[in-house]
């Protein structure tokens, strides 16, 4: 069950997986854009897709050393 505050019970251990993250291109916070890359499972296959505006797209690279936040998924927990 959850706890008080909603979330799942701590385990000593646990194992995660990179879904998704977010980087900014731009010369600085108050200029650029953000763009995000995100796995996702198409035809059977897992690949990454980049968001950046209005195109979307598989991606090339994916940035993951310059990305300033990461979305993980629980894979599994001993």
């Amino acid at each position: 069950g959850l706890s008080a505050e909603g979330l799942p019970p701590r385990s000593a251990s646990a194992i995660y997986r990179l879904r998704a993250l977010v980087t900014h291109r731009g010369p600085s916070a108050n200029s650029g854009h953000y763009v995000a890359h995100v796995l996702k499972k198409i035809a059977g296959e897992e690949k990454w897709i980049i968001y950046n505006d209005v195109k979307v797209g598989i991606a090339a690279e994916v940035p993951v050393p310059l990305a300033y936040m990461y979305f993980y998924e629980l894979v599994e927990e001993e």
